[in-house]
């Protein structure tokens, strides 16, 4: 059998701090296997190691920049690396980033493979200016490979990058690092009894309108009276204000006319089942896992995603999901089987399907089982990595 040769990859990526979505996912791929099957050369691509100034434009940002360049260089000429790596923005200073990146690889002579790994790519492509769009399809003609989460992404790159080779990857994870212990998986068989601790449900992500905050606020009383009071909620995140929403996630906000309303219905709430409720902030490392090992029902009703890493880790544990059909969600969630698909801004099935499963012990067993073997066959690093490999060989050929 010919083996496969082994090529030499610049992975341009954000590295942790902070602690989100593609920061842990860069950092996982740099621990994994495709360390073994190509040589790796990691060049991170933080503007910063917070979120704050996310989406704007600063001289500091353009000296970073500067500085990515010349890594991506050195190792062309030094290394010889033949391909570069990187991620797409869904905001237009990162996205003009990315595009620098992109098309100076290329005229170094590099194959690019470029990976979006959200689903509002069509809804960006189509706020811009004429001049910019066409920026974004040069930007995406420059790549050989182009990787996405869900099926229709597949569609809208295809359509705006019809030379390249459109591919689906999903995220990935380690499945031994959210392992729970004998005591912990001991301590959920009193969740919920009369003299056991509460039903815990987690959710953990932005504590904002488009990732479903508002929406479970929302479904609280109703999940409080059918259960007799026996649940807590968890929220792990910062919360994001209406207003710095609407500069961040537009398209998400615009289509309510009464959010100020919703707002001021969701504190009363908060004030009202303070006993019930939680707020952890933002975690991370071991901190994060145990929350996860502790509670016994997710929820992230977002209206937007690519594929939530918080959906993962919970999957990985065992935890039963209540989630929206949004990016990959609706493709890898199986209705009934791994948890519940509730329409986003359902707020009544989404109190429902929570209530459901935190009375029903037996469900949420079996569903913890089948889950935890279902994230070790399909999302473990160890069969993603392969996979990436596999699509970097094949952009190499």
């Amino acid at each position: 059998m010919t083996a496969v040769r082994r090529g030499r990859i610049v992975l341009v990526g954000p590295l942790p701090p902070p602690y989100a979505g593609p920061e842990i996912s860069t950092k996982l791929l740099l621990e994994s296997p495709l360390v073994e099957r190509h040589e790796v050369f990691a060049v991170p691509s933080n503007f910063s190691p917070t979120n704050e100034g996310k989406g704007r434009p600063t001289v500091g940002k353009g000296v970073i920049l500067l500085g990515i360049l010349r890594r991506i260089a050195r190792h062309r000429f030094r290394d010889r690396a033949e391909l570069v790596y990187h991620l797409l923005s869904q905001g237009k200073t990162g996205f003009f980033k990315d595009g620098i990146i992109a098309l100076f690889a290329r005229s170094l002579g590099m194959r690019v493979v470029s990976h979006l790994r959200g689903s509002n790519f069509d809804r960006f492509y189509g706020r811009q200016q004429p001049g910019f769009q066409r920026f974004i399809r040069r930007t995406l003609g420059a790549a050989r490979t182009i990787i996405v989460q869900n099926e229709p992404m597949v569609a809208v790159f295809n359509r705006l990058a019809p030379k390249a080779s459109v591919t689906k990857v999903y995220n990935a994870i380690r499945a031994a690092d959210f392992r729970r212990t004998a005591d912990e998986t001991a301590a959920l068989a009193s969740a919920g009894q009369p003299n056991g601790r509460p039903i815990t449900i987690l959710f953990v992500g932005h504590l904002s309108f488009a990732k479903g905050f508002y929406d479970l606020m929302l479904a609280v009383p109703e999940v409080v009276r059918r259960t007799d009071g026996r649940v807590r909620f968890r929220f792990a995140g910062e919360r994001i204000t209406l207003e710095q929403e609407r500069n961040i996630l537009a398209h998400e906000v615009s289509s309510r006319d009464d959010l100020a309303e919703v707002e001021r219905e969701v504190e009363r709430l908060i004030v009202a089942h303070a006993e019930r409720l939680e707020f952890v902030g933002l975690v991370s490392g071991e901190a994060k896992r145990n929350l996860f090992a502790q509670a016994d029902i997710f929820t992230l009703p977002s209206y937007s995603e690519g594929f939530s890493m918080a959906m993962l880790e919970a999957l990985t544990v065992g935890l039963p999901v209540v989630v929206t059909p949004v990016g990959a969600h609706g493709e890898v969630i199986r209705d009934g089987e791994h948890g519940f698909i509730v329409t986003p801004g359902d707020s009544a099935a989404l109190a429902d399907r929570i209530a459901r499963l935190a009375l029903d012990n037996d469900k949420r067993r079996r569903m913890q089982q089948e889950n935890r073997v279902y994230v070790e066959q399909t999302f473990d690093i160890a069969v993603i990595a392969h996979r990436l490999a596999d699509v970097f060989d094949d952009a190499l050929a």
